[in-house]
């Protein structure tokens, strides 16, 4: 229930910040950075993440295993 309700206002601040000015200001690098085009207000979103890929080759079967795993994600 706090997910949903965390979300909701999330959605309704990145819409209203999309309806009330024009955004001059939008970079990727270090996260990405919107500014509005008054410089009133700004906001970064980040993410991080740590994958884990493992491959194993049986000699006798001739055959490869692999598996991809999302680990942590923020």
């Amino acid at each position: 229930m706090k997910k949903q309700i965390g979300l909701l206002a999330f959605v309704l601040c990145v819409h209203g910040i999309a309806v009330s000015q024009k955004l001059i200001n939008s970079t990727f690098g270090k996260g990405i950075n919107v500014m509005a085009s008054d410089s009133s207000m700004s906001m970064k979103f980040h993410y991080r993440i740590q994958s884990l890929f493992t491959g194993e080759y049986d000699q006798s079967s001739e055959t490869w295993e692999t598996n991809a795993l999302i680990r942590r994600s923020r």
